[in-house]
C-alpha cells in the first residue's frame, strides 16, 4: 500500500500535486508529483531529498496555477 499526502488541485483544476513514495527500486524517500489532468501525464516525481516526513507540510498552488510551494 501507498500512503499519499498533501494533495492540492490548482485553482485552474488542470492539475494536481501530491507528495508520495518514489517508484525507484530502493528508494524509500518520498517525493513531489504533479499529473496534467486534462491529459493524464505525469513527468517524472521531483526528490524531497533530505526531508523528513514533518517537513513537507503542506502545498499550496499560486493563484494563477503556475508555481508550487511546499
Amino acid at each position: 500500500m501507498r500512503r499519499y499526502t498533501q494533495v492540492a488541485i490548482s485553482p485552474d483544476a488542470k492539475r494536481v500535486a501530491w507528495i508520495g513514495p518514489t517508484t525507484s527500486p530502493g528508494n524509500v524517500n518520498n517525493a513531489l508529483l504533479v499529473a496534467d489532468l486534462p491529459t493524464g501525464t505525469q513527468p517524472g516525481p521531483t526528490p524531497l531529498v533530505q526531508a523528513d516526513p514533518q517537513s513537507a507540510a503542506e502545498l499550496a498552488w499560486s493563484a494563477d496555477s503556475k508555481r508550487l510551494a511546499i
